[in-house]
């Protein structure tokens, strides 16, 4: 599935969709996530997306999900309250390659359950990365197996 649009208050994706976003216009979704991948389904930021309003984070993924969010990211004096760049339940949000335009106000990224946000602590916001420590509800089939 791709997705060029001129606004919209978010995506998401779950169940093993893959999407590539392009030039998407973001308005203001505070109780959500401009970008959300679920329940193993993946995201590709193939070109520049813009954020126009605040939202809970940016990025959100979850449930074994990736976002690659390599592309031109602009925002600019939002609030994002969770987090700019959100992962949980093993999951991925790879800012590695991505050009960040704008300043904002929120943590820049949180992990959780086992997660990864490689190069999180370049995206726009405050302070650290955080992280908890609590262990995934994702467990290996094998997980208490005795050897």
């Amino acid at each position: 599935m791709t997705v060029s649009c001129l606004q919209a208050q978010g995506v998401a994706t779950r169940q093993f969709t893959i999407m590539d976003l392009y030039f998407v216009y973001f308005s203001a979704n505070p109780n959500g996530a401009h970008i959300a991948a679920q329940e193993n389904s993946k995201i590709n930021c193939l070109d520049n997306i813009y954020a126009n309003g605040n939202a809970a984070a940016f990025m959100s993924a979850s449930g074994l999900s990736t976002i690659i969010g390599g592309c031109t990211q602009t925002t600019s004096g939002f609030n994002f309250s969770t987090a700019y760049s959100y992962a949980a339940e093993l999951s991925i949000v790879d800012q590695s390659d991505a050009t960040f335009v704008g300043t904002n106000t929120g943590p820049k990224c949180f992990m959780s359950d086992s997660s990864l946000i490689p190069a999180g602590e370049n995206a726009p916001g405050m302070g650290a990365c955080a992280r908890s420590n609590r262990p995934s509800r994702l467990q290996s089939p094998l997980a208490g197996l005795e050897k």
